[in-house]
């Protein structure tokens, strides 16, 4: 039996470090399992309303128009068509995209 204490002791001293660790543990764990606690729903009802629809993104674009108007850069002309697909010497489709300053660039598609 003495030969085994001092492995008993230390075998001992584990179990006690992997017992506080685990309450430790649960201990931090208590209060995130506050937040799902039930509160009970208020008695008065508000409804708000979610129909966006596309008003806030006509209103950018009208705000985006009155911008540009007060700057005096003039509104690029719309193509309802978009820019044309080409293809290249090996068949590979690509789009060229032209900016208002004369830049243009490149993109390949997949």
């Amino acid at each position: 039996f003495f030969s085994l204490y001092p492995h008993l002791v230390s075998l001992g001293r584990l179990l006690i470090s992997i017992m506080k660790l685990a309450l430790s543990l649960l201990a931090l764990s208590l209060p995130a399992a506050n937040g799902f606690a039930f509160v009970a729903p208020s008695s008065t009802l508000h409804h708000s309303s979610t129909c966006l629809g596309a008003s806030k993104s006509t209103a950018k674009k009208l705000k985006r128009e009155k911008w540009a108007e007060a700057r005096g850069v003039a509104a690029a002309p719309s193509s309802s068509a978009g820019p044309s697909t080409q293809k290249n010497e090996g068949g590979l489709e690509y789009v060229t995209l032209a900016g208002p300053t004369g830049s243009t660039s490149t993109g390949y598609t997949l």
